[in-house]
């Protein structure tokens, strides 16, 4: 069976997690292990988030983002990738291209804040957020504070990664 046909592994970061004193060498080396394989023979994997992403975190980010993406169109438009350095922002639906073709989603992408932001370079402008005081934005209170502690905490996690 080709790996193409296989399930993506789903890796459990818990050895390597500041929070898990209790972690052998050896489990993560078998961490190391499988990282590396999924690398090598699927070039994607799940990372298995207990003990570091609670459920309720993921819910709440996942209910503001289907939140967002209701709100009237013109509030969607306000944060267009235009506004900002062309990569950060959001995009209307089949606006966003992957090898000549138009993706047929939206989408709203921000990244780690940059020392010295300029929008005329890509992907060293600023990030673009909803505007929460807006009446039509009732339901995404809280959208930025969420969404950066996210950020902040993923970069936390990719370190982890990289290390393991």
């Amino acid at each position: 069976m080709s790996s193409s046909s296989l399930p993506l592994p789903i890796i459990n970061m818990a050895p390597w997690l500041p929070s898990n004193h209790t972690s052998t060498d050896r489990e993560k080396q078998a961490v190391a292990e499988a990282l590396h394989v999924a690398c090598r023979d699927f070039g994607f994997f799940y990372l298995n988030l207990a003990g570091f992403a609670t459920e309720a975190e993921m819910a709440r980010l996942a209910d503001l983002g289907s939140k967002f993406f209701h709100l009237p169109q013109h509030c969607k438009d306000a944060i267009g990738l235009a506004h900002s350095d062309g990569a950060r922002g959001y995009q209307r639906l089949n606006e966003n291209v992957t090898m000549g073709k138009a993706d047929n989603h939206e989408g709203l992408d921000f990244y780690r804040p940059v020392e010295k932001p300029d929008k005329r370079k890509l992907l060293w402008g600023e990030n673009q957020w909803p505007d929460e005081d807006a009446e039509e934005a009732e339901s995404i209170q809280g959208f930025r504070e969420t969404f950066d502690a996210w950020v902040e905490k993923m970069k936390v996690l990719g370190l982890i990664v990289m290390q393991a």
